[in-house]
């Protein structure tokens, strides 16, 4: 999940048990964070709080 403020971008890695069931719960892998004052890479403590949940983003994706 790539998540883009005014202040930073913070990229959220998740793995899907099984892609070809829909109700698969995701599970965070990694998540990784560039604060827009030092322009640099590091990790989050946190993945990005979702306002939708990954299943659904990834049932609009793979249509299912």
């Amino acid at each position: 999940m790539l998540d883009v403020t005014a202040a930073r971008v913070q990229m959220d890695w998740y793995k899907i048990a099984d892609r070809t069931d829909p109700d698969s719960t995701p599970i965070h892998l990694k998540s990784f964070t560039v604060d827009g004052a030092t322009k640099r890479m590091a990790p989050a403590t946190t993945p990005v709080r979702r306002r939708t949940p990954v299943i659904s983003r990834w049932r609009l994706v793979c249509g299912r």
